[in-house]
């Protein structure tokens, strides 16, 4: 569905000049929701439609309600004569942002689902595909519209704080590791940004420490580097040092360098995340966990490219 920018869309715009990431958490707008359903339909398919049902879309209605309903602990997520109509009825009506945010993710991973499966039928679905990839593109134009400040990335919704930090450090590292087939370091991440987005900040700060971990062992796999199988942060980057990952020559570039990646991530985990918070619960801010997330992914982009480079 092609986007169309109405004279209202670019006044608000402008209205918004200058204001620093100005984005929202806790409503999920009306029109984004239609938009949202338009987006599904057009690509799942109408099987509501009594013109021109589509038998192929009910199937793939019938898993998302069935599979919300069953999360949620009831029989059906609202009344409607299928499981279309009781999804988009929910949708509509429900007051709660995170409820929202399960079904466009559940509902976007089968539009995933469609482009892997369309762009395997070797271009017999190409117009079908480019639909897919189009929908899905469009669903994060319009969460940024919207000024909602999640983006759907690799199947799952993620949280952003800054525009600039997302598209130029989280979503690079995100797609790097999907890239070059570190599915447990991605895991962790896209896991870590799950916490971040339900308020679990200490288990956001565990998870990017973990996917920055996850990330030095399987580069030192991929390299038949040898670590210790205890090795943590510190040990593991030890390793990437002594192969020089980052050349020697380059040492006094980065003489900070290895001081940030020994101190940071480890250094706020320990103190924040890990270890146990005895009998004073720590409140963690989320800033500070967005900090690690961002330090995360970073360092992640870093290795990566690196890794990439190296011969």
């Amino acid at each position: 569905m092609a986007i169309y920018e109405t004279f209202s869309t670019r006044q608000k715009k402008l209205s918004k000049h200058g204001e620093p990431d100005p984005y929202c958490y806790d409503v999920f707008p009306q029109p984004l929701r239609v938009q949202v359903i338009n987006l599904l339909n057009s690509t799942l398919g109408d099987y509501g439609r009594e013109d021109y049902p589509d038998s192929e879309a009910a199937p793939r209605w019938d898993h998302i309600h069935r599979t919300l309903a069953h999360e949620y602990g009831v029989f059906e997520l609202a009344e409607g004569r299928n499981s279309q109509k009781r999804c988009v009825t929910f949708f509509l009506k429900t007051s709660t942002v995170e409820k929202c945010l399960d079904f466009v993710e559940l509902g976007f991973r089968w539009v995933c689902i469609l482009v892997k499966k369309y762009s395997e039928s070797h271009g017999g679905y190409a117009e079908e595909q480019e639909q897919c990839e189009q929908a899905i593109k469009e669903l994060n134009y319009r969460l940024r519209e919207h000024s909602l400040g999640y983006q759907f990335e690799e199947g799952k919704i993620i949280r952003v704080d800054s525009q600039f930090i997302h598209a130029e450090i989280v979503k690079p590292a995100i797609a790097l590791l999907h890239e070059i087939g570190f599915a447990g370091a991605s895991e962790e991440f896209l896991q870590a940004h799950e916490h971040y987005r339900a308020k679990r900040y200490p288990e956001a700060i565990a998870g990017a420490l973990k996917s920055f971990e996850s990330t030095m062992k399987e580069i030192c796999d991929v390299r038949k580097w040898k670590y210790p199988d205890s090795a943590t942060a510190k040990g593991l980057i030890d390793v990437i040092f002594s192969k020089e990952l980052i050349p020697s020559s380059l040492a006094s570039q980065f003489s900070g360098l290895r001081s940030v990646l020994e101190s940071g991530l480890p250094t706020v985990r320990n103190k924040q995340g890990g270890h146990g918070q005895g009998k004073d619960q720590v409140a963690i801010p989320s800033h500070l966990a967005a900090y690690a997330l961002h330090l995360a992914a970073s360092n992640i982009v870093m290795l990566v490219e690196a890794h990439k480079a190296l011969k």
